[in-house]
């Protein structure tokens, strides 16, 4: 099954959002917004799949180690960091939240 989660980077890499979105043939819409630290920002809602997954994976990864401002949010939470050790972290729980979700149907 899928899991919906919000991804967030800076207006700058908007393009990059979008070929993420388009890679996990997601049609969700890349919109601006402006957050309360004033910082200007774009984000997307993704559908993740158990055979999408790999991709996004390996873009949060290779994301992570260039840049450390991206923001994901799973059911609510916001999560930011980006070391190697939190990567790991947000990629297992996503990974066995698809997963549960896709055994749960089963």
């Amino acid at each position: 099954m899928a899991l919906s989660v919000v991804v967030q980077v800076p207006v700058a890499d908007r393009h990059e959002l979008q070929e993420l979105a388009e890679s996990l043939a997601s049609e969700a819409q890349v919109v601006e917004s402006r957050p309360f630290d004033g910082e200007s920002v774009v984000q997307t809602l993704l559908v993740i799949l158990p055979s999408t997954y790999p991709f996004f994976y390996t873009w949060i990864k290779s994301r992570s180690e260039r840049a450390k401002n991206t923001y994901v949010s799973v059911d609510g939470m916001r999560l930011k960091g980006f070391t190697a050790e939190e990567v790991s972290r947000i990629a297992s729980e996503i990974r066995q939240r698809v997963a549960n979700d896709d055994s749960e149907l089963g």
